[in-house]
């Protein structure tokens, strides 16, 4: 899922947003030690922003 997730914001920058703290912001692709992961724009070294979202089934 997280892979997808990657591939569509690499393909699409403004495929996801979060509304955060009632601010909307977009959702991009970081990469640290070789490794791709999603963050929120706003977020400065971690994806805390994301982690705090309950789990969409």
């Amino acid at each position: 899922m997280e892979e997808t997730a990657i591939a569509n914001v690499r393909r699409d920058k403004s495929a996801y947003e979060v509304t955060e703290q009632g601010k909307t912001v977009k959702v991009i692709v970081e990469e640290h030690d070789g490794r791709q992961y999603l963050k929120t724009e706003n977020d400065r070294f971690l994806p805390d922003s994301l982690l705090s979202l309950q789990d969409c089934s």
